[in-house]
């Protein structure tokens, strides 16, 4: 009988501020896991992560991927984005557009949350949520999936 399986997928910033991602496999029956795999996402990035930011990662499809959302030292707010779309080859974490403008200089306290909606055959909504200093601040984009590659929006709106 074939053990059925699932899948974990963590995201983290250790101690030397890189952004990590940790799969794990387990076991429904047994319950036991498996380490099968840890890999550097930020190592592509020109600004430091900021030893204190908050994560967000979304998991929108499998031809658009993966976002992770940081503060670098500056407190703006940047994207990170993957998605292997190409069977059996290797691509790169890319160290994505700068959402705001804004920056949480001296913050209280640093969180980042998203959420996002399908649009059409072809595009993501996407909003981006950071909370500094008492305050929400809320961003939008939208990410167009019709060519080969999926393209994120330059810019990133404050949402009113």
């Amino acid at each position: 009988m074939r053990l059925k399986l699932f899948q974990i997928q963590i995201f983290y910033q250790n101690i030397a501020s890189v952004i990590s991602q940790v799969i794990i496999q387990c076991a429904y029956l047994t319950g036991n896991c498996t380490n099968v795999g840890e890999y550097t996402a930020s190592y592509n990035v020109t600004t430091a992560v900021n030893d204190n930011t908050g994560l967000s990662v979304a998991l929108i499809s499998t031809d658009i991927g993966y976002r992770i959302f940081y503060e670098d030292v500056n407190g703006v707010v940047r994207q990170i984005s993957y998605a292997n779309t190409t069977e059996g080859v290797v691509t790169n974490w890319g160290y994505g557009t700068i959402v705001t403008n804004y920056t949480a200089t001296n913050a209280t306290g640093m969180s980042l949350a998203n959420a996002w909606t399908i649009g059409s055959n072809t595009t993501v909504n996407q909003t981006l949520y950071q909370f500094v200093n008492d305050t929400i601040q809320p961003f939008q984009t939208v990410i167009d999936d019709s060519g080969a590659t999926a393209l994120d929006s330059e810019v990133w709106i404050p949402s009113k």
